[in-house]
């Protein structure tokens, strides 16, 4: 994955984890994709640990995320450039969410009855009566 691709989708899952915090995004993103931010997270905080400025930048993200989101992503850029092995990293946590597609769902169906996709759907079948009637 190169720099171009490699920031916008390290972004793309870590701001949203940090501006609603591991749990909440958890629920709307999945335990997978929470998993994978607080992974990526863990990786920045460890490769700046030792650069005060990345380190100090990451630290004001978490606390704000929209105003130093443009900071944090020139700091993740420069060090991809840099450092081969670390955006090969990245790119693996990444891997798995990437495949996920932008979507919530990803469904292929063959051949299939019946079936019911989406938070909190509620079904009712009636085998053997009109629909509309239900059985006493």
């Amino acid at each position: 994955m190169d720099i171009s691709t490699l920031v916008p989708a390290v972004m793309a899952l870590l701001a949203p984890f940090v501006a609603k915090g591991a749990e909440e995004f958890a629920k709307t993103a999945g335990k997978a994709a929470a998993e994978k931010a607080g992974a990526l997270l863990r990786t920045l905080k460890e490769r700046w640990s030792k650069d005060d400025e990345a380190k100090d930048a990451l630290a004001k993200f978490e606390q704000k995320p929209e105003r130093y989101r443009p900071v944090v992503e020139d700091i993740l850029a420069e060090a991809i450039r840099t450092d081969p092995a670390f955006a090969q990293a990245l790119s693996q946590i990444l891997g798995p969410v990437q495949q996920m597609g932008s979507g919530k769902y990803q469904i292929q169906i063959d051949e299939g009855q019946g079936i019911v996709i989406g938070d909190g759907a509620k079904v009712e079948q009636y085998f053997g009566v009109k629909a509309g009637r239900k059985r006493s």
